[in-house]
């Protein structure tokens, strides 16, 4: 009598299981850029959102308003408000600012054009700040 031997062998098993060990490997280190990639989005959008802010508090109050960097957070101060924003974990922040704060006239313009860079792993994001009416853009 033969008997059936139609279940897999040993080394059909560890095949499979190391070539899904891979595949889920690659996916996992991508999964990790676009949560990072992520993360420092989020963190642009906030800073900006701060930018404008800050913009148009000068030019409501008639006063001059700043945001102080320092290296996982920034302060946004006009009149007697103050708020600090903390980045999110590994992300650092960075400037070629004097003193790192940027500085808005009463018009709500700033007087010296800078970058402000955002650090978060291997992802490098710049937000470019230009003279006149203070507008930026994202470069990656």
């Amino acid at each position: 009598m033969l008997r059936d031997n139609s279940g897999f062998t040993l080394l059909e098993m560890l095949l499979v299981l190391s070539i899904v060990s891979m595949i889920c490997y690659v996916f996992m280190v991508n999964l990790s850029v676009m949560i990072n990639s992520s993360k420092l989005s989020s963190d642009i959008q906030t800073f900006t959102n701060v930018v404008d802010q800050s913009k148009y508090c000068a030019i409501s109050s008639g006063e001059k308003s700043s945001i102080v960097m320092k290296s996982n957070s920034y302060t946004f101060n006009c009149q007697d408000y103050r708020k600090v924003y903390y980045l999110e974990d590994e992300t650092t922040i960075s400037s070629n600012f004097p003193s790192d704060t940027i500085s808005f006239t009463k018009k709500g313009t700033i007087n010296r054009a800078g970058t402000v860079v955002f650090r978060r792993s291997d992802i490098t994001k710049e937000l470019v700040m230009t003279l006149g009416r203070s507008t930026y853009y994202v470069k990656e």
